[in-house]
């Protein structure tokens, strides 16, 4: 035993103290593969969500900053999730300041491989200067994509996006198309009603009528589908 202790004693102590170092991190490094690798920050909150909510595992496709033109929806950032039949949003707020949309995950199923959505939310407060819309489409051969929206029985607007790419691992992954719509005098009740659509709460308002084209790198036309934006707990009904 004193030679055992001997031995230790020669050790110098910076060796030791490297020693128990290296021990505590591969205990660490054990543990952490031991509860599958769990991913940190939003993320991870992200995955947890998923998991609480019996939905996923979804391949993250995007995230996209709240912008201050945009409705306000009671978050600043959002996390997008495809996990093949329906898109998930994770919504959270960075820094200070809680809201009913902090740390919420919405499922939103495609329709034929498409969806048409505005901003998820639990309720819209109000409309600025642009109303954002998101097209997510399966197809892997769509790289840009016209939507024709009637907002009113007088009013139809075209739009023309193409296919944004999120470099999330390393890689380029298929994202969605984003497009931006101006709020103006004359079509302002009409937006707000469009926005609302978005909103988990709404079971009334009006359907949006759309068409929606989907072109592939030689501007071939792809597909023409007829798609219907509606509130949001009348699509689920």
């Amino acid at each position: 035993m004193r030679g055992i202790r001997r031995f230790f004693d020669r050790i110098p102590r910076w060796l030791r103290v490297a020693a128990d170092l290296t021990l505590a991190l591969a205990l660490l490094l054990a543990t952490y593969i031991a509860v599958g690798c769990p991913a940190f920050g939003y993320e991870g909150e992200f995955r947890r969500a998923e998991k609480a909510g019996m939905v996923g595992p979804s391949k993250l496709i995007d995230w996209v900053a709240v912008q201050r033109t945009w409705p306000s929806v009671g978050y600043d950032r959002i996390l997008i999730g495809d996990d093949g039949d329906a898109i998930l949003f994770y919504t959270y707020t960075v820094g200070k300041g809680t809201s009913s949309m902090e740390g919420r995950l919405l499922r939103r199923e495609k329709t034929e491989g498409l969806l048409l959505t505005p901003l998820p939310s639990s309720m819209v407060f109000g409309l600025a200067e642009v109303m954002p819309l998101f097209l997510f489409a399966d197809d892997p051969d769509t790289v840009k994509a016209e939507v024709l929206l009637r907002l009113t029985g007088e009013e139809t607007v075209t739009l023309t996006a193409g296919r944004r790419a999120f470099e999330g691992d390393g890689s380029s992954l298929p994202g969605f198309f984003y497009f931006q719509l101006p709020v103006t005098g004359t079509n302002r009740q009409a937006m707000d009603a469009l926005a609302r659509c978005g909103a988990s709460y709404q079971d009334d308002g009006e359907d949006f009528p759309a068409v929606i084209r989907l072109f592939d790198a030689d501007d071939r036309l792809i597909a023409e589908t007829d798609y219907v934006i509606r509130p949001r707990r009348r699509q689920q009904s």
